[in-house]
């Protein structure tokens, strides 16, 4: 009985072990640093530094405005990217919002570009960094009713996650966003680790005690059911990597406005890329619509 039990054991022990080691591999992300700033396109901006709500990570970031914008935008990057991103050209972007009247706000989430933190979450810690830029813009004076977000890929997760939490935001773009984060993580981790389904549950179970991370209480398709904001869904028709159903999926299970618009032509996260007008037309003609309703007296 000794060799079966040592063989249990040793085959025990080498499930968790792997089990972290997927976890740790799974929170760790290549760290990319912005190449350009705004003024390499003209514009004009402010260093920004706030803390992640609740915790005490500095997150680095960039105002960029003219005049006296009516709304504002927050940019959020996907995994890997940074405030910067140029997979999805977030400063050309964000020189267009800029000069159709909107200011925006883009950061680097944890773990990320110049921000603090060495480990991301896959959006379970990070929804309280977008809730520090809000908390940011608020605090010099911008109403929240007059405060977008726009979010590629993950970050557009983060930012319904968020706002399912946040009540009387201006309204959401999301861009590229995947509907259910097991069916992402099986995907990223037989890619990245080689590994089979079997060993998700130990992962999961090793996020959570050697980090902290729940992975499974980030849901989007349940997650977007409770945001009180108008939604637009963006989707490149072509996106192999985060498949259309996705929004598709998001839209349906979504309540009160919203809109979804497949960009033809378009792969993952580059419908500014593919339809740069269209994309920025739509935006700001969205966040227009969203920023004209009456402001709640008073946010729950």
């Amino acid at each position: 009985m000794l060799i079966p039990g040592l063989l249990v054991g040793a085959a025990a022990g080498a499930y968790v072990g792997l089990s972290g080691y997927m976890a740790g591999h799974m929170s760790r992300v290549p760290r990319t640093f912005p190449e350009i700033t705004p003024d390499r396109l003209g514009l004009n901006y402010e260093d920004a530094s706030f803390t992640n709500r609740g915790g005490g990570l500095v997150l680095r970031g960039w105002l960029v405005w003219e005049g006296s914008p009516e709304s504002w935008i927050i940019l959020v990057h996907g995994s890997g990217g940074n405030r910067a991103h140029n997979a999805v050209n977030m400063l050309g972007l964000t020189r267009d919002l800029v000069r159709r009247g909107i200011g925006v706000l883009s950061f680097d989430l944890r773990a990320h570009g110049e921000s603090e933190g060495s480990r991301a979450s896959i959006g379970y810690e990070e929804r309280t960094d977008l809730q520090g830029a809000i908390d940011f813009l608020e605090a010099r004076g911008i109403a929240r009713g007059r405060i977008g977000v726009l979010g590629f890929s993950l970050g557009a997760v983060i930012a319904i996650m968020t706002a399912s939490e946040e009540r009387g935001l201006a309204g959401l773009v999301l861009d590229s966003p995947f509907a259910s984060l097991m069916e992402m993580v099986y995907r990223e981790t037989s890619r990245r680790s080689g590994v089979s389904r079997f060993f998700l549950p130990g992962m999961m179970l090793m996020g959570r005690v050697l980090y902290g991370v729940d992975l499974a209480s980030v849901r989007p398709l349940e997650a977007v059911k409770s945001v009180d904001c108008p939604l637009l869904f963006v989707h490149g028709a072509d996106d192999i990597m985060v498949a259309p159903s996705n929004s598709a999926r998001l839209y349906k299970a979504a309540g009160g406005e919203k809109d979804l618009w497949l960009v033809p032509g378009a792969r993952h996260a580059q419908g500014y890329n593919t339809r740069p007008l269209e994309y920025v037309d739509r935006v700001v003609d969205f966040l227009g619509s969203a920023t004209q309703r009456p402001l709640p007296e008073a946010l729950p």
